[in-house]
């Protein structure tokens, strides 16, 4: 199943240069993460800047406005989730959160009036909001009329009912991208969607590297679950799978995701590789898993080589479910996907 949705989010991302999907904690550290996900996908330049920027102010957006809810509902239709996309043609991001329904006629009215302003307009709309701030007064929306004047383009909403107290708030923004905000919106609520019918965590699509993985590492440690003492072993068992997986063979396309089973955490990752390399790795995993089964784990980790079978042993003695693979043809690449638990 875990591994299905891996290879979804595969085929829907192949042809973005990155995209990442986020649903875990909302902790504030994590802008810090954002940032650096931003440097690893963005070209240098003036553009870098602006989508730093984008992210982490959509991303405060949430943390900000979101609306406290019943748990059932926060993990269901509820659930705050955070997409950012990046491609040739530019990037846009999408920021899902539940509000109160007393907000629902300002954020509209703040937004309405924003789009279809021009920059010298939306200047002096940002500074009228900020002496109204600084005069005690309301200066709301200061973050939304920035972010219009730094893109260039208008930005996109939906607002949709939830029961009688709140609404779910769909914020959309983009950055040398013209693809209509119906579309960018539509596409982000059905992904929503899978996201909270799979308890998914975050998840990324693109070029993994070694600034990547250490980005990912340090989400689990401090941004998916609020277990610490359980700490080493998320990380410990993502770092393995990266490993198995020849992250240290260079940068290689693939998919990352995390998603929560009860009180467990579910690891699937896959990166594409030669045919040839991917049979050699089905085998190291069949291999592993035999062995995993015929000895006792205690002491195990200082008596396993450090060669490719041997991570995967090692990893498949640690994991709490056994190791699967499932491996996908794509031309002249396969991708090879691995899910563990921890």
């Amino acid at each position: 199943m875990e591994i299905d949705v891996g290879l979804a989010l595969f085929r829907v991302f192949r042809n973005d240069r990155s995209a990442f999907g986020y649903s875990g904690l909302f902790n504030d550290d994590l802008t810090a993460r954002l940032l650096e996900i931003a440097d690893a996908v963005s070209e240098k330049g003036g553009s870098k800047g602006k989508l730093s920027f984008l992210l982490v102010e959509a991303y405060q957006n949430i943390i900000r406005h979101r609306a406290a809810l019943p748990k059932e509902i926060e993990q269901g239709e509820g659930r705050s989730f955070f997409l950012f996309r990046s491609a040739a043609a530019g990037h846009h991001l999408v920021a899902i959160n539940p509000v109160e329904r007393s907000q629902v006629e300002s954020l509209q009215r703040t937004l309405d009036r924003i789009n279809g302003l021009d920059k010298a307009e939306l200047k002096n709309l940002f500074l009228d909001r900020l002496q109204a701030d600084h005069d005690g007064g309301r200066g709301a929306g200061l973050g939304f009329i920035e972010m219009a004047r730094r893109t260039g383009n208008d930005l996109g909403y939906l607002l949709r009912g939830m029961g009688p107290d709140n609404a779910l708030f769909a914020f959309a923004s983009r950055l040398a991208n013209d693809t209509p905000y119906t579309e960018i919106i539509r596409d982000a609520a059905i992904l929503h969607g899978t996201v909270v019918m799979n308890d998914v965590l975050f998840f990324h699509v693109g070029m993994h590297t070694v600034q990547t993985t250490d980005t990912f590492l340090t989400m689990l440690a401090h941004d998916v679950d609020t277990r610490s003492d359980l700490v080493q072993a998320r990380v410990r068992t993502y770092g393995s799978v990266s490993r198995t997986l020849g992250e240290d063979q260079g940068p290689t396309r693939g998919v990352s995701l995390v998603k929560r089973a009860g009180d467990r955490l579910v690891f699937v990752t896959g990166r594409i590789m030669s045919h040839e390399r991917a049979r050699e790795l089905r085998d190291h995993v069949l291999n592993s898993t035999r062995y995993a089964d015929a000895i006792h784990p205690t002491g195990v980790h200082e008596h396993v080589e450090h060669t490719v079978s041997g991570s995967f042993a090692e990893l498949a003695i640690r994991t709490k479910e056994p190791l699967r693979i499932h491996t996908e043809r794509f031309e002249d690449v396969t991708l090879v996907l691995l899910r563990a638990v921890e």
